[in-house]
């Protein structure tokens, strides 16, 4: 296995199971413990691992999700926080038929983010 390829494998558990902060010390020890392999060279820490999942993991879990549910008909669900003392948070998520697991699938999309604007009298 290749450190690029430990990497995003760390990167993918991360994000399913842990905090992003978490990478910073899991890094560390699996570095340590690594000694004599390959892994005693591995560098990830919470900027490395959040680039990551940002720049190659997010682009491909979405093309996948693309593909999947090209030519089917899909729910979107939509959701918007109501807590006036932050920012709007939309939440996308869609609902399609999946072939290959052969049930309906729930998939998050996106995350959309409105800035609350103060506007001055």
């Amino acid at each position: 296995m290749t450190l690029k390829r430990a990497s995003l494998n760390f990167a993918v558990a991360i994000t399913c199971h842990s905090a992003i902060v978490a990478v910073d010390h899991l890094g560390e020890i699996i570095s340590h413990n690594g000694t004599g392999s390959k892994l005693e060279t591995i560098k990830l820490h919470h900027t490395k691992c959040s680039h990551l999942i940002t720049e190659v993991i997010s682009p491909a879990l979405k093309s996948e999700l693309r593909n999947d549910v090209q030519g089917r008909k899909y729910l979107l669900l939509i959701d918007e926080s109501t807590d006036i003392a932050s920012p709007k948070k939309v939440c996308i998520c869609i609902r399609y038929p999946n072939k290959q697991e052969s049930k309906i699938i729930t998939a998050f999309v996106g995350l959309v983010l409105q800035v609350k604007l103060h506007l001055m009298s």
